[in-house]
């Protein structure tokens, strides 16, 4: 095992955003953005543990954000979209994943727990325990993604705010460790402790398993290469 940090620390100077800790995100979705399909909410049927139903949109190319939820207790969550005042024609669309495997244009209802356009109120995008989510969500991480519900390109882009109220924490930058909002030589070492240890089920890893990046059980090769792109980018924002 050792042979393994020996060669993430080799590998460190050559690295060529997850984890901004808050309850509110303030951000900008435009020409920019990465792009993915948008999904209906129609015909979802909300579910904790990923078998939730929706039906693929006719529009593509729309501009989104990821997000990882970390869920830290069982009680009501409330996830909340709406336009800034600035960009006020914005209309926001949220779509919660047990998995990264929903993002881009491949399928966009892969792992989908629940998706919503307007039940906040338009122009609100809002998911709510009980209502269009689970009355509780498992404590684990979730993959939340922030884009636009509109066919119009003039409502796609524009300046979001997102707020999560409950036990639940937004983690936007992919690598910040320490939620100090950046990804520097402290989360390296964080990193690095995982690495060594591989499996997210083995007892010395931190709970819930935070520097397993891509969700699939182990600290590898593969988080490794997203914490090093967030590591050569060091401020989240």
């Amino acid at each position: 095992m050792q042979n393994r940090v020996a060669i993430l620390l080799a590998l460190a100077p050559l690295a060529a955003g997850l984890a901004r800790a808050d309850d509110l995100s303030v951000f900008d979705l435009g020409p920019l953005s990465p792009r993915m399909d948008r999904l209906s909410d129609a015909y979802v049927k909300n579910s904790a543990v990923c078998n939730a139903v929706a039906i693929p949109s006719a529009n593509t190319g729309v501009p989104y954000r990821l997000f990882r939820l970390r869920v830290t207790g069982l009680a009501p969550i409330t996830i909340t979209a709406e336009p800034d005042a600035s960009t006020p024609r914005f209309d926001p669309f949220l779509a919660l994943h047990c998995s990264p495997n929903g993002l881009g244009t491949n399928n966009p209802t892969l792992d989908l727990v629940a998706a919503d356009d307007d039940s906040g109120g338009y122009p609100k995008a809002r998911l709510l325990s009980g209502v269009n989510l689970p009355n509780t969500l498992f404590i684990r991480d979730y993959f939340l993604f922030v884009s636009s519900y509109s066919a119009r390109t003039d409502r796609r882009s524009g300046r979001v705010r997102l707020t999560v109220k409950g036990p639940a924490t937004l983690i936007g930058c992919p690598g910040d460790l320490n939620s100090d909002d950046q990804v520097d030589d402290s989360d390296f070492t964080i990193f690095a402790k995982a690495y060594n240890i591989l499996d997210c089920a083995d007892p010395a890893m931190p709970a819930g398993c935070p520097a397993d990046l891509n969700a699939d059980g182990f600290v590898d090769d593969i988080d490794f290469q997203i914490f090093a792109t967030a590591y050569d980018a060091l401020l989240c924002s």
